[in-house]
């Protein structure tokens, strides 16, 4: 891992002969497919809740706004890291394989994964209802709280969570749920996740410095640590996962530091994509009350992201 923000990405395998039955929970779903109309976060109000303008989940912990502003950042950080990394880093897929996207968000992830691939079949489940009104056919949504024991009847070839790891309090039991009630015998979980830790040579005062360090601290006191990714390969290889494999790939937050257009284009979207994250990320994830100091806090930092000359990665 570098000092620089980072994410990691791993791809293991289930080695498990054998598979207990699956929970008996019973969690209330939305299941949808055939380009069918979703139900909207938007006009169901008792899976949100209002906080200095933004909306948040209320039955989650989860820290960052899930309102359209943020399904909007989270499309345009999907594109950013596909346009770099593609479909390098998925399993190969059979036909009829089973795909579930956790915490899938709008599902952008498990669309794309519909389309690509026809003859699989995809469902996205997330704590609140921000699905999109139209979906393929081969993919359908669901509400579910994935740090409690799935309720799925079946279970899947691959298993995809990102950016999970601050809806996560237990590793442990998550990975085991993983292994013993998601995926079928010798499926693959692919878990990765975004690590907002700039280093800005020169800056090591600066505000956005201190503020993604701020970000840092605040997740642990919550108990679901930001910089889990770095720790990913360790605890699914304790797990009991094989075949475990750790791919990481740099993205810089800015277009000056790109050695080509690709990754020009990437860099400028990342960084836009940040900038336009930093309030809803403050907002309710450091608890700051004074609007008008937040404002100010997130005009200089976005300054220093955007402008200034730094040399921060994402690890994916």
């Amino acid at each position: 891992m570098s000092d620089g923000s980072s994410s990691a990405d791993s791809v293991s395998e289930n080695g498990q002969d054998e598979l207990s039955d699956n929970s008996s929970y019973e969690d209330e779903t939305l299941a949808v497919g055939g380009r069918s109309p979703v139900t909207s976060i938007f006009s169901t109000s008792s899976f949100v809740v209002e906080q200095n303008g933004r909306l948040y989940a209320s039955r989650s912990s989860y820290p960052l706004p899930v309102d359209e502003q943020a399904q909007d950042e989270a499309r345009l950080l999907h594109l950013v890291i596909a346009s770099l990394v593609g479909d390098m880093y998925l399993p190969l897929l059979q036909d009829g394989s089973r795909i579930l996207d956790l915490a899938c968000g709008s599902g952008t992830w498990a669309i794309d994964m519909g389309d690509k691939n026809p003859s699989c079949t995809v469902r996205g489940a997330d704590i609140v209802p921000a699905f999109p009104e139209y979906v393929p056919p081969n993919v359908e949504f669901e509400i579910d709280d994935i740090t409690l024991p799935p309720s799925y009847l079946e279970k899947f070839d691959f298993v995809h969570g990102n950016d999970i790891q601050l809806a996560i309090f237990d590793w442990s039991n998550f990975l085991f749920n993983c292994q013993n009630h998601l995926l079928n015998p010798g499926g693959v979980l692919q878990i990765s996740g975004l690590i907002p830790l700039p280093h800005i040579p020169g800056y090591e005062e600066a505000m956005a410095h201190s503020f993604f360090w701020e970000l840092r601290r605040a997740s642990n006191r919550l108990g679901t640590p930001w910089d889990a990714p770095r720790h990913y390969k360790e605890m699914v290889e304790q797990a009991g996962f094989v075949n475990v494999q750790e791919r990481i790939f740099h993205i810089p937050w800015s277009a000056w530091l790109a050695n080509s257009d690709v990754a020009a284009m990437a860099g400028h979207a990342f960084g836009e994509w940040l900038c336009s994250s930093l309030p809803g990320m403050a907002s309710r994830f450091l608890a700051r009350e004074d609007a008008s100091r937040l404002e100010y806090d997130m005009a200089t930092i976005r300054k220093q992201i955007c402008e200034e000359k730094n040399v921060s990665f994402v690890c994916l």
